[in-house]
Parts: C-alpha cells; sequence; structure tokens
C-alpha cells in the first residue's frame, strides 16, 4: 500500500538527511571520543604493538619492538630507509602488514610515528564527504588532539627527537635516498651554506680518485671560493684531529663530569609543561562537558558550537605550546645521549687512531665546514667544535680567465 507524504517528498534527499544526520551525530561521538584521549589503531598493520585487555589501552609486542628499535638504531647509524628496507626484506622479516617485501615508505612512516615515543595525535584524518565517506588528511580543517605519555614507549624520546633531527638535517642536505658515503650529507660549505659532493677524477685512469667540492661551486654568479678536497685528505685530518681530542680524553671527561647535569637540565620545562598540562585538563573538562550534551540534544546546538570553539581556539593553543615544551625537553634528553655517547666511544679507544675508521668518523662526527683558507671545523656530537688545517690533497679555488680550462675537470664525474 502506498503513502503519500506530500508534495515536497524526495526519497532521495530523505536518504541524504537522514545520512547527514547520523553523520553529524557520529562527528559529535568522535569529537567527545577525541576529547577523552581514546583512539582506536588498526593493530594488524601496525608493528610493535597490541590491544590490551583493557578497553583503549595499548601493549608491546617485544617480538616486533624488537624491530623498530633496530630501524632507530640503523638510521641514527648513517644507514637510509631504502638500505634499511631491503635489509629487512633480504632477511625475509614480515612487515607490518605481514608481507615480505619492505618499502621505503613503510621505514619512513616508522621512523617519524610519534605513537613509537607513546605519544598520540589524534583526527590526523577526517571525513568531507557523509555519503561518499571520502577523508582526507587534517591539514588544520580540524582540531588536532596531542596526547603526550598516552601509551607504554618503545622509542625513548629523546631519541624519537633524534631521528626527527637526522631526518632534517638529511634533508637540508638532499635528501635521505642516496648515501654512498660516510661523508655523504656531512661535509659543509662555509662559503655559501651547501654541501660538498663526491666526484670522481681522470675516472678510468690510473690517477683516478675521489674528490668533494660544493655543489653550488661553479653556479652562474655564485661561484664558492672554498676549495676541492681529496677524499684520502679528509680522512687523514679526521685522523689527526681525533687523536688531539683522545690525547685530552681524561680532561675531557673530567670537564663533562662537572657540567653535564647542567647543560642538559630540563626542569624549568617541566615546570612550564606541568602548567600547560593542568590549565589542558581544565579546558579538556569544559570540552568533554560541552560534547557530551551536544550529543544528546538538538535544540541550542548553535550556542554550544560557539562556546565549543572558543574552548577549542584556547585549547589548541595550549596543545601546540605542549608539543613545543615535549619537544624542547626531548632535545635536551638527546644531547645528553648524544654527548655521553660520545664519551662511550672515546673510551674505546685505548689508544691513537693509526688510520680512518668509518664507524669511529659516524659515531663522533656531526658535520665539517670548509673554510676557504683550507681550514676545517669538525663539529662533534657533544657540540664541541675543532678547527684543523688540511695539509694536503687541496686544490684551492683560483679565478680563471675566459677561455682557460681545466683538464681534470673535464673527466671528472658526479656521483652525488
Amino acid at each position: 500500500m502506498w503513502r503519500v507524504f506530500g508534495r515536497g517528498f524526495n526519497s532521495h534527499r530523505l536518504h541524504q538527511e537522514e545520512s547527514r544526520s547520523i553523520s553529524e551525530n557520529t562527528t559529535w561521538g568522535q569529537r567527545k571520543r577525541f576529547a577523552d584521549g581514546k583512539m582506536s589503531l588498526a593493530y594488524s598493520n601496525f608493528l610493535g604493538y597490541k590491544k590490551g585487555s583493557e578497553a583503549g589501552e595499548m601493549e608491546i609486542v617485544e617480538e616486533e619492538a624488537v624491530i623498530v628499535r633496530r630501524i632507530y638504531d640503523e638510521y641514527l647509524s648513517g644507514k637510509t630507509p631504502y638500505d634499511i628496507a631491503t635489509r629487512l626484506t633480504e632477511e625475509q622479516i614480515p612487515t607490518p602488514g605481514k608481507k615480505t617485501l619492505w618499502r621505503v615508505s613503510t621505514i619512513v612512516s616508522i621512523l617519524h610515528n610519534e605513537k613509537y615515543r607513546g605519544d598520540a595525535i589524534l583526527q590526523k584524518k577526517f571525513t568531507i564527504d557523509f555519503l561518499s565517506k571520502t577523508s582526507k588528511k587534517n591539514e588544520g580543517e580540524l582540531p588536532m588532539y596531542y596526547i603526550p605519555q598516552n601509551h607504554p614507549a618503545i622509542i625513548r624520546p629523546e631519541v624519537f627527537e633524534m631521528v626527527q633531527e637526522e631526518f632534517r638535517r638529511r634533508q637540508e642536505a638532499g635528501g635521505h635516498a642516496q648515501c654512498v658515503s660516510i661523508f655523504s650529507g656531512r661535509i659543509i660549505c662555509a662559503d655559501c651554506g651547501g654541501y660538498y659532493g663526491r666526484k670522481i677524477w681522470h675516472a678510468g685512469s690510473k690517477y683516478s680518485s675521489w674528490h668533494w667540492h660544493c655543489n653550488n661551486k661553479f653556479m652562474k654568479r655564485n661561484y664558492c671560493v672554498t676549495p676541492t678536497l681529496k677524499e684520502e685528505s679528509i680522512e687523514e685530518t679526521f685522523v689527526a684531529a681525533i687523536n688531539s681530542i683522545i690525547t685530552r680524553k681524561s680532561e675531557i671527561k673530567a670537564n663533562y663530569a662537572l657540567c653535564l647535569d647542567a647543560i642538559t637540565d630540563d626542569s624549568a620545562l617541566q615546570a612550564q609543561l606541568e602548567d600547560v598540562n593542568r590549565e589542558c585538563g581544565e579546558i579538556s573538562t569544559l570540552i568533554n562537558n560541552l560534547l557530551t550534551v551536544g550529543s544528546k540534544q538538538k535544540d541550542g546546538i548553535k550556542e554550544i558550537n560557539k562556546r565549543y570553539e572558543e574552548h577549542l581556539a584556547r585549547h589548541e593553543i595550549l596543545q601546540q605550546k605542549r608539543k613545543e615544551l615535549s619537544s624542547q625537553i626531548g632535545l635536551l634528553g638527546a644531547k645528553r645521549i648524544q654527548i655521553t655517547a660520545f664519551l662511550r666511544e672515546l673510551d674505546k679507544l685505548d689508544g691513537l687512531m693509526k688510520e680512518f675508521d668509518q664507524l669511529v668518523f659516524q659515531a663522533t662526527v656531526n658535520y665539517i665546514k670548509v673554510n676557504s683558507d683550507c681550514t676545517v671545523i669538525f663539529v662533534f656530537r657533544d657540540g664541541t667544535e675543532l678547527s684543523w688545517t688540511i695539509q694536503n690533497g687541496v686544490r684551492k679555488y683560483e679565478k680563471r680567465k675566459k677561455g682557460d680550462y681545466d683538464t681534470s675537470a673535464q673527466t671528472a664525474t658526479k656521483e652525488e
């Protein structure tokens, strides 16, 4: 039996309005869950965690957490995401999705995921079409909720911050996809701030050798005057510089014993973070109360939304402040780790180095800055700087007249 709903009846529109109403109610429910700090996670595609016995609880899967820690350690040791993915694939270690082929994007995602440091960011994506359920990445259109210490951490916060800093350094150096030498992305031109690249001179001949010069050196109207360096000379200079530090090992250790606690003290930041957390908690309670009301009634929803947005604006400012403070605290922790790791490497060196060791360079040096006067500055991982003069294998910059050319440059091949 057919029933008449009136002239304006449209079953498609009725379906749309019903879907919209369901979507709005769902949105209010989701906002309340976010405000409560509750999150959902696709554990079947997430490495290192499983669903806990209590609702919303995350538990560490230790046999998977070992792989996560390995990925972080290998990246900090100088390996690229491609290198790490290749090795894990060769060893037939299952991916988060229980597959056999590791992709670079998977490694990068693991290295950037804040959940491994015990934190959570909620509402990274949101639905833009209530009919098709299409979602997109949240790029500021809606609030995101940052929940520190939400669950047990697999990666220490200071190690996580070290990885993010290393990502920034490699990106400034031209990306992390290629890392063909221990010096890649670690030699900086003091003239322009650019990075040195590795080139082979006299390729295929008995005079073939690797050299490094600024990648911007011969750019039009921007000629850098820093020298070209032979790779062997960089290695020899590092050995001389590190040996000078080894001879002062006892003095360096004694100095850090006196000042390490002071230079890595985060008590003032922790106090600020405590204040921010307290205010965040107060506003979260107000927001939570509004969401509870909004999810149960339709009358006065505009006024509720207005008050919600006011509280939310302040909450977002506090969330950003909390994230900044947590990052600063993490960086101080990372600095302490770098200094203690540097001292630990010094302890391993019982006597003077006789030849270049890539592992020692990787563990002790942050980067090298090359000056136009053929001196270099080693910036070590503890933050100290040491200036040294390169004696051999240096080619100074000389401005040539038009028509002059360099035969060695004709045979040089750029590798990176």
